[in-house]
């Protein structure tokens, strides 16, 4: 196996990462995790398209999967990023679980229906 083969399964595995990101942007500790999972596929996706290059003529196809993953994924889990930062502003450190976010969702209900 050559070395260019283990960078493009990472950085397609990193990539793959990624992408489930946005699916849990409610916890901001494994969000944050996932979008650094999802930069690391597209820095392993770009080494291993420039060694497959050198190795074999043409970059290979896991390579730009993983690049191209990668790119989606960050760019979803920066999404998701914003998301978590959001819960953990409004809601405080413990998200949802936090016992005063009760109350500030009925106060904001309350003001919702008075037209704010």
């Amino acid at each position: 196996m050559n070395s260019s083969k283990g960078i493009s399964i990472a950085a397609l595995v990193c990539g793959i990462l990624g992408l489930v990101a946005i699916i849990v942007s409610a916890m901001p500790l494994i969000t944050w995790l996932l979008f650094a999972a999802s930069v690391c596929g597209i820095i392993f996706g770009g080494i291993g398209m420039s060694k497959s290059k050198a190795e074999n003529g043409s970059a290979s196809g896991l390579a730009i999967a993983g690049l191209v993953l990668g790119i989606i994924g960050a760019v979803l889990g920066l999404i998701g990023v914003i998301c978590a930062s959001c819960v953990c502003v409004v809601a405080g450190p413990l998200g949802c679980a936090n016992p005063d976010y009760v109350a500030l969702a009925s106060a904001a209900n309350q003001l919702a229906s008075y037209g704010f």
